[in-house]
């Protein structure tokens, strides 16, 4: 139980850390601390903890795989967003960006 309630707080509380440091310091700031492994670490950790080390360095591999189609989403966003889409044709290079880079690895 005791284990429940700290992944229960953990994760929300680093999450709203970063939004204190978007509102305190800028956009930058928060989008830099919302995508460092700050808040997937603890979910490592909990994990680890769990089912063992050698599912979470599973894990971690797999979220590494992961990131270029997570590149890719951002970039099929910006090159539709710059070119004066609204949000719904941008949301849609995005996720069609990355489907395809999912597709491709």
């Amino acid at each position: 139980m005791t284990l429940f309630l700290i992944k229960l707080i953990a994760t929300p509380l680093i999450v709203a850390a970063a939004g204190w440091a978007s509102r305190r310091w800028g956009a930058a700031a928060g989008g830099w601390m919302a995508g460092m492994p700050v808040t997937s670490g603890p979910i490592s950790v909990f994990l680890a903890y769990e089912y063992g080390p050698q599912f979470a360095a599973q894990a971690a591999l797999g979220t590494l795989y992961a990131m270029p189609a997570i590149a890719a989403c951002a970039v099929g966003y910006v090159w539709a967003a710059r070119r004066g889409h609204g949000w719904v044709i941008s949301m849609i290079a995005c996720q069609g960006s990355y489907l395809a880079m999912i597709a491709l690895l």
